[in-house]
C-alpha cells in the first residue's frame, strides 16, 4: 500500500497529494490507503473537507498567536506540541 506518511515535507494532508494518489491509480485498482478495490479510479475534490481543515489551521493559527502574545512570546517563537509532530 502507498504510505503517505513517506511521501516527503508537507505530506500530512492527503488531500493535497493528488499527484500521489493519481500515480496509484495509474497501477492499481484498489484504495491506497485501505487495499479494497475500487468501484472506479476518478477523483473528485472534496471542497467541504479542504474548507474545514483551512478553517481549523486558521483558527489554531490565531489561538497560537494569541497565546504567545498574552505569554510575551512572539508568534516565531511558538511550536506545535510534539504530538502534533509526530506520525501517528
Amino acid at each position: 500500500m502507498l504510505d503517505l506518511r513517506r511521501l516527503g515535507p508537507g505530506s500530512r494532508d492527503p488531500v493535497s497529494l493528488v499527484w500521489a494518489i493519481e500515480k496509484w491509480l495509474s497501477m492499481h485498482n484498489t484504495s491506497p490507503m485501505t487495499g479494497a478495490v475500487l468501484a472506479h479510479r476518478y477523483l473528485t475534490e472534496n471542497f467541504a473537507l479542504r474548507h474545514l481543515i483551512e478553517t481549523y489551521e486558521a483558527q489554531l493559527s490565531e489561538k497560537r498567536t494569541t497565546e504567545g502574545r498574552r505569554a510575551g512570546v512572539s508568534k516565531t517563537c511558538i511550536s506545535p506540541p510534539l504530538s502534533e509532530l509526530s506520525d501517528e
